[in-house]
């Protein structure tokens, strides 16, 4: 091999980096070799784990009509329940995940005999914004079904991990789950602009956002900028800053302990009343009984 008498030599990943004697203090503060690959687009997914659970199923898991503003991931250890979304059945089997995306609307069947049921509730950022919001099945392989069966007994024997690593290994078996082809087509096919665009509205919800500050950013006029979001996303852009506000607010009366006064401020309404007013016209029943139910 032949020798540096200049350089400092690092092994990192099986390369070989010559790093300038000058600068062998290591202070570099770009993160980009420009050999490697970027993995910081605007268009990645970041999840936020609400709760993963693992329990047994009975004959009464039988709810119609369930619709939830965050995604759901279930498996079961043998066959016998199922659910019906847009008339189609999807049976919760040992050898498939279910991935149940936001808004989906689903009615739940129990087995009927016990069974294991495993699930984990999330949020995707960005929103993925499925013209169809279908289940997908995701095939159980070797090696994602140990991940799943290790996972759930993990979760039946709590002092075993601590919650931070189950948070962990969650964030892995979703992103296992979300690698494989056939949930790619849930994948954002989206302008890295509109993804930047996307990513500062939920970084916003709390302030005024205004559909010409949007277009401005984008670089369109305003008419423009709205037959243009709507050609991507199905909705105008106040419909869509509106119902990123209301989803936020369903998993902040959900999850958290913030009082309505709080949530309603945090994401942007004028008042309670006010958000109380919007929250029952597009929900269907007001933030307290929400909460309650």
């Amino acid at each position: 091999m032949k020798t540096w008498r200049t350089a400092t030599k690092i092994a990192i990943c099986e390369r070989t980096l010559f790093v300038s004697k000058s600068n062998s203090n290591l202070q570099y503060r770009d993160p980009f070799t420009r050999v490697g690959v970027r993995l910081d687009g605007e268009d990645m997914l970041a999840f936020q784990l609400h709760e993963a659970g693992c329990r047994t199923m009975s004959a009464q898991w039988n709810y119609p009509g369930v619709r939830s503003p965050f995604w759901r991931l279930y498996w079961n250890d043998r066959p016998g329940a199922w659910i019906e979304c847009s008339g189609r059945r999807f049976a919760l089997v040992p050898s498939r995940l279910l991935l149940v995306p936001a808004h989906a609307v689903f009615d739940t069947h129990g087995a009927p005999r016990p069974v294991t049921h495993f699930w984990i509730h999330f949020s995707l950022y960005p929103d993925l914004t499925a013209k169809k919001n279908i289940p997908v099945w995701v095939p159980c392989g070797k090696g994602l079904g140990r991940q799943v069966v290790t996972l759930a007994k993990k979760i039946r024997q709590p002092a075993s991990s601590t919650p931070r690593q189950l948070h962990h290994l969650c964030g892995a078996l979703l992103h296992q789950v979300f690698a494989n082809s056939e949930v790619d087509s849930h994948a954002p096919r989206l302008p890295l602009k509109l993804c930047a665009l996307l990513n500062g509205i939920e970084l916003s919800l709390a302030k005024p956002i205004p559909v010409t500050g949007l277009a401005h950013r984008a670089g369109k006029s305003r008419g423009g900028f709205i037959r243009w979001f709507k050609d991507y996303m199905e909705v105008s852009p106040a419909r869509y800053v509106l119902s990123r506000r209301l989803d936020h607010a369903c998993r902040l009366l959900k999850f958290s302990s913030a009082t309505i006064e709080e949530i309603s401020e945090k994401l942007g309404f004028a008042n309670r009343s006010h958000f109380s007013r919007t929250f029952q016209k597009q929900m269907g029943s007001g933030p307290a009984f929400f909460r309650k139910n």
